[in-house]
């Protein structure tokens, strides 16, 4: 099909906005008339999304001049630009203009409310002119065409946000590829520029002019708009005077209200920063064959490279060739099995098969962390000039029988396991894991194929979970080896494997448990579960040995002390391997400690805290009972580790108790307001038979018992040895979510006052209506607890079930017990049905509070780091030896091992886990 014959077929219309329809449903009859004075050309009409170019002319029904853009009507000759359903318009013009032609002039006849005194209108007039008055709009359609603006989310990367359509960019002739340029881009270009009114600003060159993308050589208008372009596209740039800045291509004048720039992209060479910090950079000397990067070896593959190695000093000393030094045979290599140098290994991933490259690594991911050939010393930055010849992708599975499929895993895992022996446990983990997403298209045909594969899958996830262990990710071990056990339960090699992951991580107990029921799966297994054990029992006494050395002289502490006491135990919280390297250091390490304690003393000597007033008896209390019984050793510990917490953190949680008085507060004030009145039609009410004003205790009865579990199980750390929270800072963060639940609860009774369902509540009752108060202590005393057991008035969010949400989710994440976790939703649902059952509130009550809850305890667990592991025996440090933003973040709870946290590599400056790294180029 031609372009004449396209031209005559029907535009799709683009969906409008939901504004412009709102809009369009406002025009009546007759408050838009459109005479024709000259007729355009062709058959096509402007649709939503088009650049439409235009002078307009407003008159007044006499024929008087109110504005125009013409200049001999006395406007400075400038046509206006917009964009049809992006652009702000006026209504009139928004509906006109898509019935006219190019190059037509039409006059529309504008009521009122057509123009500038349409009610919201988005376009403001100036200040004398007639808004109130019928007026002509004399338009004539210049051109329209297919346009691209640049938009809010294009414009960030840029770091610049901006939604006033200030680069738009016409498109005049189609590029190649998809690919465009970005920063640090060198970009070969012809441009020239124009003002607004026609004015010759840069004249067109036939030699192309040369920029780096990014370092502002070209205006950023321009820049951005190039940003959008393909490899020899060619388009025209509509820029806008908020962005025409200063450059080497040109000069600005401040009277330029806008410049067209035609643009032709004649080239550009892709420059990467691989890391994000300027250290690794690839530039591409050579185009290859193909699309990037789907023609790319991003996936593990075996590559055929020639390269020569520089280093970076003034004579480029050239250290390797491999058409030299290996007789012109290629460098053939299997990425993903670390055989070359990181930064190598990167770099080649983003080739194209013909490409030729030249990249500048720094020595960590050069030959610092690989053996160094002959004449390259330690710690030289290098370059290498490499040649992609080609690469083969890996066999695809598909089609392949089972057995050859079982092979091809095997020879990967055997991969793993040489890289695993090397000390590469990212890479090897990722081999296990490519086979394990290889394994999910797989179905075995019968019993004995699924033995196998079965045997195979859970030898892979105890790969990974190895894997895992060596890189300190002890919590993600563990998650793997459960997956094996649920598959198999009773497996040995996993039982084993989880109790070693337990043993790192603190959990003792548990690991006994794995250990000694390998023994009763298999007998077998005694020996191996027996040295387990052994090394179990070293490392508890270890740790026993370190916390009874750390709480040695404990109590003739103050509580400004004992928070570095948590500092000593951090400091010497390590593994046993740990331990011994750094021996030598421990004299040293305890003066300076002994000196920042002393330093502490003074402080807290000039301070004076109100709780070193109590605390010299109720040490005494302390160590009187803890010397009698075990017991009471664990609980004085406890008391001391929560006070130099409390010490640290009271604020915060006195700041919680003082909202929840104010949340009291606005729940008495409201029933103050609170007018009794039929009871409203409820789904609930009909579904659900009423208890009886007898039976309404039960579901006060329900919540108390949340009330006080969820109290008792945070108070756990003091006799329960197997400790995961600290009392203090899950208080603090308890009280957060109740906050924000709170403020939400008394932001929607005072907002909408309904006629309360509860027995008190309702019509007849005494306590119905309050009387006016006596004194202000009335009010600010709630006449508790009555006060607030029969307060009317504070529906449409359940205080009840925020404090029961609140207390299940917060247990369900650092809850230990399955079955509790349970238990804890179905009470909050059987907790929902007795309060509607009760009448104590409407259904809508109740289910505001449960998506309201769950969505704010959500958004703000997002926003709160991790709460402090108590299983590796860390104790937050004190507050004067933190920052402001350390003391913040204790308090809501940062306290994750950096050996949690998952090693990630970069790639083109965006941090993705390793084993997908390359993927996000």
């Amino acid at each position: 099909m031609d372009a004449a014959e396209q031209n005559h077929l029907p535009k799709k219309k683009k969906s409008e906005t939901e504004d412009d329809k709102s809009r369009r449903k406002k025009i009546v009859p007759g408050s838009l008339l459109k005479a024709l004075v000259r007729p355009g050309g062709g058959e096509s009409s402007p649709v939503d999304g088009d650049q439409v170019i235009y002078h307009c002319t407003v008159r007044t029904l006499d024929g008087v001049v109110v504005e125009s853009t013409r200049s001999e009507c006395g406007g400075r000759g400038l046509s206006i630009r917009d964009v049809l359903g992006k652009s702000k318009m006026i209504l009139g013009l928004l509906e006109g203009i898509p019935t006219m032609h190019k190059g037509e002039i039409a006059m529309f006849k504008m009521k009122p409310e057509m123009h500038y005194a349409e009610k919201d209108c988005p376009v403001s007039a100036s200040g004398d002119f007639p808004k109130d008055d019928e007026l002509h709009f004399e338009i004539e359609l210049l051109d329209f065409a297919k346009a691209k603006a640049i938009s809010h989310h294009e414009l960030l990367r840029y770091s610049i946000a901006s939604d006033d359509l200030g680069v738009i960019k016409k498109i005049l002739n189609e590029g190649e590829g998809w690919e465009s340029p970005r920063e640090p881009y060198e970009v070969k270009a012809r441009v020239s520029a124009i003002s607004g009114d026609g004015k010759v600003i840069l004249s067109h060159k036939e030699e192309p002019y040369f920029f780096t993308f990014g370092k502002s050589e070209v205006p950023k208008g321009l820049e951005i708009g190039i940003g959008t372009m393909a490899r020899k596209e060619k388009a025209v740039i509509y820029v806008r005077k908020q962005y025409l800045t200063e450059s080497p291509l040109m000069h600005i004048a401040q009277d330029f209200e806008e410049v067209h720039f035609e643009v032709e992209l004649v080239h550009f060479i892709q420059v990467r920063d691989m890391l994000g910090d300027g250290r690794l950079i690839k530039r591409r000397v050579r185009d290859g064959r193909g699309e990037f990067p789907m023609d790319c070896p991003l996936q593990d593959s075996r590559l055929s490279v020639h390269y020569k190695g520089m280093l970076l000093n003034e004579e480029k000393t050239v250290f390797y060739d491999s058409r030299i030094e290996n007789n012109d045979h290629p460098l053939e290599f299997s990425s993903g099995e670390g055989l070359v140098p990181e930064g190598f290994e990167m770099c080649t991933r983003l080739m194209l098969p013909g490409e030729i490259a030249l990249v500048t690594c720094p020595p960590d991911y050069a030959y610092d962390k690989f053996p160094r050939p002959p004449g390259v010393p330690e710690g030289a930055h290098v370059q290498w000039e490499i040649e992609l010849l080609g690469f083969e992708t890996p066999k695809d599975w598909t089609g392949l029988d089972f057995q050859s499929i079982m092979n091809e895993a095997e020879n990967i895992r055997s991969t793993g396991n040489r890289l695993f022996k090397e000390g590469k446990f990212e890479l090897a983990k990722a081999k296990y894991e490519k086979v394990l997403r290889e394994f999910n298209h797989v179905n075995p045909q019968d019993d004995e194929e699924g033995k196998v594969f079965g045997d195979a899958r859970n030898m892979l996830h105890l790969n990974v979970a190895a894997c895992l262990l060596k890189m300190g990710e002890w919590r993600k071990s563990l998650e793997t080896c459960n997956k094996v056990l649920e598959a198999t339960p009773g497996h040995v090699k996993g039982l084993y494997r989880r109790g070693m992951a337990y043993m790192a991580g603190g959990e003792y107990e548990d690991a006994r448990n794995d250990f000694n029921m390998m023994i009763k799966v298999d007998k077998s297994s005694e020996a191996d579960a027996t040295a387990a054990l052994l090394k179990l029992k070293q490392k508890e006494q270890e740790a026993e040995s370190k916390a009874r050395k750390q709480f040695k002289g404990l109590f003739d502490k103050k509580p400004g002390e004992i928070t570095e006491v948590g500092s000593e135990i951090r400091e010497e919280s390590k593994t046993i391997e740990e331990i011994d390297e750094t021996k030598d250091n421990d004299e040293i390490e305890e003066e300076e400690e002994e000196e920042e304690r002393t330093r502490t003393v003074v402080s807290t000597e000039r301070k004076r805290k109100w709780s070193e007033k109590a605390w010299p008896i109720m040490k005494n209390v302390i160590v009187q009972i803890g010397i009698q019984v075990g017991l009471w050793k664990r609980v004085c510990s406890e008391i001391a580790t929560e006070i130099g917490l409390l010490a640290d953190n009271w604020k915060y949680l006195l700041a919680g108790l003082l909202c929840q008085y104010i949340h009291g507060l606005a729940a008495r004030g409201v029933h103050y307001i609170h007018r009794p009145g039929p009871t409203l039609q409820d789904l609930g009410y009909i579904l659900l038979p009423e208890l009886g004003q007898d039976k309404s205790y039960i579901s006060e009865t329900v919540f108390t018992c949340v009330f006080l579990s969820f109290v008792l199980w945070t108070f756990h750390p003091f006799i329960i040895k197997s400790k995961k929270i600290y009392t203090v800072l899950i208080w603090c963060r308890v009280l957060a979510f109740l906050v924000a639940c709170q403020f939400l609860r008394v932001i929607t009774f005072y907002s909408t006052q309904l006629p309360g369902p509860n027995y008190h509540c309702r019509e007849g009752s005494e306590l119905a209506r309050l009387p006016r108060p006596h004194s202000v202590l009335e009010v600010l005393l709630l006449n508790f607890p009555r006060g607030v057991i029969y307060g009317c008035g504070d529906l449409i969010f359940s205080s009840h079930m925020i404090f029961t949400l609140v207390f299940v989710l917060t247990y369900q994440k650092y809850g230990s017990k399955r079955f509790i976790k349970l238990l804890g939703w179905i009470i909050a649902i059987l907790q929902s049905l007795l309060i509607i059952a009760s009448r104590k509130h409407y259904t809508v009550d109740v289910v505001v509070a449960w998506y309201t809850v769950n969505l704010v305890v959500f958004f703000l667990d997002k926003k709160l780091p991790e709460l402090p592991d108590r299983t590796t025996v860390l104790l937050p440090v004190s507050s004067k030896d933190r920052t402001k933003e350390e003391n913040h973040k204790l308090l809501n709870g940062t306290g994750v091992d950096p050996a949690d946290r998952r090693p990630r590599a970069q790639v083109n400056g965006n941090v993705g886990h390793t084993d997908n790294a390359t993927n996000g180029a």
